[in-house]
């Protein structure tokens, strides 16, 4: 049996999976204030969401496979597969001013600061909920649906609701961040909010495309940088530093004024809980700022 045939037929087991767990219900809310308790998630009626970094540039010519990649997941995994397109590294470098072509800089000091930390090397590469898979942390595309499927289907630890309130006049968008506690857990919990900006059209090297410059490429779940202000911008802001029980919930509350850049209609937050000693994902959620 050839790869893709292998992958079709792992996918539609995946679909099979989220089919049944489907049925079940979704989402929740709320300089984070915990309140003990009182929490009315359960394992059971909130699906675990699984988030993809996918490290890439506009200059680089494989890095289209792993945006097809991506996508035919999302087609199958749904909002249960959350997907950030973080452009760092040598393949995002802009070409200079006047070039024809390739003078966008889609990089943001928050990419390029988890470009560092991951210390990738090659592109495109990624990680899955920052797991380990096969050994490895950073992955390659064609890994990356095994490695999701390894994890959508386990109970959800945490969930999180996002409720914005967005004024289109002064671009202010006012986010709150609700976490809930579905587990009991120990350790340093942080929550990390990005804004991403969807369907950016601009040019990109695509070896398989003919000619290989894409004008028109259409750029998904572009990082665009945070909603918290520095020192929290990357790494994000506390939660926990200790004993945490299920039922807890903690809340956060951010203002952030969006670039007249960015079309508003495209621009979402995605937000995670994450442990921050292993940096492993614990939940995620995505929310566009805009109905």
């Amino acid at each position: 049996m050839n790869r893709n045939s292998t992958l079709f037929y792992s996918y539609l087991l995946q679909i099979c999976f989220v089919f049944v767990l489907s049925f079940s219900a979704c989402d929740i809310i709320k300089e984070p204030y915990l309140e003990e308790g009182g929490g009315n998630g359960t394992n059971d009626s909130v699906l675990r969401k699984v988030i993809i970094e996918d490290f890439t540039g506009h200059l680089c010519a494989n890095c289209p496979d792993a945006h097809r990649e991506s996508d035919a997941l999302k087609n199958i995994f749904g909002k249960q597969l959350i997907v950030l397109s973080i452009h760092s590294g040598d393949f995002a470098i802009p070409l200079p001013a006047g070039a024809p072509k390739y003078t966008y800089d889609f990089r943001t000091p928050e990419g390029n600061e988890l470009n560092n930390y991951f210390q990738l090397m090659s592109w495109p590469n990624g990680v899955v909920n920052r797991t380990s898979y096969g050994g490895s942390l950073l992955l390659n595309y064609p890994s990356w649906g095994a490695a999701v499927g390894d994890l959508i289907n386990l109970p959800a630890e945490a969930q999180i609701e996002l409720d914005h309130s967005y004024d289109s006049t002064t671009r202010t968008l006012n986010t709150t961040i609700s976490v809930e506690m579905l587990e009991d857990m120990n350790g340093i919990l942080k929550v990390c909010a990005f804004i991403v900006e969807d369907s950016i059209i601009n040019w990109q090297l695509d070896d398989k495309a003919t000619p290989k410059d894409v004008q028109f490429y259409v750029h998904k779940h572009v990082l665009r940088g945070s909603l918290f202000a520095p020192p929290h911008n990357t790494w994000g802001k506390e939660i926990a530093n200790g004993p945490v029980s299920s039922g807890d919930t903690f809340t956060l509350q951010e203002s952030k004024n969006i670039s007249a850049n960015y079309n508003e209609n495209q621009v979402s937050v995605i937000a995670y809980i994450y442990n921050d000693v292993t940096k492993e994902i614990i939940q995620a959620e995505e929310a566009k700022i805009l109905p």
